[in-house]
């Protein structure tokens, strides 16, 4: 199932998702407090989201047999030098002295090491968090996924509220776009290419 980018305007920024979440708890003394609810709801959706929309590739060379962690970074999604993909292992996995090609690699604090330990060119796609801080920031994620943003939003609102009658409501329909999202992103990583497309 393919998911088209959002319609009524022609891109969508924070500052107009948070009106919308204003719009659908329809109270006029939460001004204050609706930054903070959309804020939480997108720290949830990155925390969960994997698609090619919110992806990224990184190219280069390792140093001292490791990949410095970019600001942005929630997940790797592959690791490759040229055609050849490294495994995915523990951090205890990858903490060794002994020198060799490298055959996989593990997080250890702000780095990606590999081990065997050796230096390679290498192809790193990961999956990102947008900046979604400022009203003006348009995240790409958003585009596709508005619903996704605006009820992890109204969930957060709903303990503030004390409004423990819709709260089951809007997590089963976060939880509903959330699987539609990823059904959809499942899609374009088998081919569809009607499915989410990649900004990169």
């Amino acid at each position: 199932m393919a998911i088209a980018p959002c319609l009524g305007w022609e891109t969508v920024n924070i500052g107009e998702l948070k009106t919308l979440v204003g719009q659908w708890l329809d109270r006029t003394d939460l001004d204050a407090f609706i930054p903070r609810f959309v804020e939480m709801g997108c720290q949830r959706v990155y925390r969960s989201a994997r698609t090619p929309v919110n992806e990224k590739i990184l190219t280069g060379t390792t140093t001292n047999s490791r990949i410095e962690i970019p600001s942005d970074f929630i997940a790797v999604r592959w690791l490759a030098e040229d055609d050849r993909k490294l495994t995915a292992a523990p951090g205890h996995e990858v903490n060794g002295t002994v020198s060799g090609q490298p055959i996989k690699y593990g997080r250890l604090g702000d780095f990606i090491n590999l081990y065997p330990v050796g230096n390679i060119s290498f192809t790193l796609a990961y999956f990102t968090i947008e900046d979604f801080q400022l009203d003006t920031n348009s995240p790409n994620l958003l585009q596709v996924a508005l619903d996704c943003f605006l009820y992890a939003a109204l969930v957060e609102a709903s303990p503030f509220l004390q409004d423990d009658a819709r709260l089951p409501v809007w997590e089963a329909k976060f939880q509903l776009a959330m699987s539609t999202l990823k059904e959809s992103s499942d899609d374009a990583d088998l081919g569809d290419v009607t499915a989410i497309r990649s900004t990169v």
